[in-house]
């Protein structure tokens, strides 16, 4: 219980030392974007016009990055599916108490602990991003029914951890877990 709470302090801790100091410059300059690290165009008047969003901001952008580098390549209804799993998260006791948390805590999802990255030069990653955004503003307004409630862990389909946990459902490319 103590290391487990070290650990999510120490995690914290390091996001915040991301986000102020190093993602600063990956994420709101112009300069080019280094070959490690995670790049994002971040401009939600872009996508949001007007001061009308009511969601924090840099929690929707962590859970629009989950949805995206997780299922960008999915049905609309697989990019809801890892939209929700975070979210369920996110309500779950033994998981932590924000989005970017649960989205960064370590080993949970494949893509935080690679190299990637936004094109902002590929139209079709950038709509698939702005799309990921729309997702995620959604799923936080609760403009969308949770039809993914208790669902809280996913996997490619030819991929077979030793969850021992009960298949909710597979969409797309994904099987979808309830926790016992």
């Amino acid at each position: 219980m103590m290391f487990q709470r070290i650990q999510s302090i120490v995690g914290i801790i390091l996001f915040g030392i991301f986000i102020n100091v190093i993602g600063y410059q990956y994420l709101f300059s112009d300069m080019e974007v280094p070959t490690r690290g995670v790049y994002i165009d971040l401009n939600p008047v872009s996508l949001f016009p007007g001061d009308d969003m009511d969601v924090d901001e840099t929690e929707m952008l962590c859970l629009a990055q989950n949805i995206f580098f997780e299922a960008r390549n999915q049905s609309e209804e697989g990019q809801y599916a890892v939209a929700f799993v975070t979210m369920n998260r996110l309500m779950h006791v033994s998981y932590p108490d924000t989005i970017c948390e649960v989205v960064f805590e370590p080993v949970q999802f494949s893509w935080t602990a690679e190299n990637v990255r936004i094109n902002r030069d590929d139209p079709i990653e950038l709509a698939a991003w702005k799309k990921a955004r729309q997702i995620a503003v959604a799923v936080m307004l609760e403009d969308v029914y949770n039809e993914f409630y208790g669902v809280t862990h996913f996997h490619r389909y030819d991929v077979n951890p030793n969850w021992g946990y009960q298949l909710a459902m597979q969409i797309d490319d994904h099987k979808f877990f309830v926790t016992n």
